[in-house]
């Protein structure tokens, strides 16, 4: 369908739009879900992240409890400011 435009300008004003709709919140959750999956990290002996620093601090205090409580608070904030973020820009992106 030819509207007169260019087929630069129909992708960059009619289809890019629809398609950043769409892709939106996807996005916004791998967001999330890479925020909690850097946890893992531990696992394959990534230990500069929070949860590698923690478990270091667990094996020289023994205060298991406490520093994976405090670590567990800090992804839940991290991934709360990341969705409370996407759902500004969200307002703010798709009024209509």
């Amino acid at each position: 369908l030819d509207l007169g435009e260019t087929q630069w300008s129909t992708f960059r004003l009619i289809v890019l739009p629809q398609l950043f709709r769409i892709v939106y919140y996807p996005l916004t959750n791998q967001a999330v879900w890479a925020v909690l999956m850097t946890s893992l990290g531990v696992v394959v002996g990534l230990n500069t992240d929070l949860t590698g620093i923690t478990q270091e601090l667990n094996v020289r205090t023994f205060r298991t409890f406490e520093f994976f409580v405090m670590a567990a608070a800090i992804y839940y904030l991290i991934t709360k400011f990341v969705t409370l973020s996407a759902r500004l820009v969200a307002a703010r992106l798709f009024r209509y």
